[in-house]
């Protein structure tokens, strides 16, 4: 009894072997299915990492740096070319300050101090 419970247990289900197959496919791709179930996909990422450390190969380092590079470059061009002009509420804003700054000097200086005991 207890070899047929376990054989039993070794056998696969389609489902189990359909979600294998593709955590292979996910594993190899480097990119997986929606239609993986999240502890597949978690799976995968850990063994994924366990293999390698997730390390990159030196071609695809060089790849990622020259795509970052020049992405850089390209939004330095476009700042140089384009001085940006500050938003309108900061100029808003220095004038809604300068009004306040003004009306406390002319309260200060009209206000009556009353009489002096």
């Amino acid at each position: 009894m207890s070899d047929e419970k376990a054989t039993a247990e070794l056998e696969v289900s389609e489902e189990e072997r359909r979600e294998a197959e593709a955590l292979a496919r996910a594993l190899e791709r480097g990119t997986a299915d929606e239609a993986l179930p999240e502890d597949v996909l978690q799976t995968a990422a850990l063994l994924r990492h366990g293999a390698d450390g997730s390390a990159l190969s030196e071609a695809r380092e060089r790849a990622i740096l020259a795509e970052v590079l020049e992405i850089a470059d390209e939004l330095d061009a476009k700042r140089a070319e384009e001085p940006e002009a500050p938003p309108w509420w900061r100029w808003l804003m220095g004038a809604l300050g300068v009004g306040v700054a003004v009306a406390v000097a002319i309260l200060l200086v009209v206000r009556d101090p009353g009489p002096v005991e």
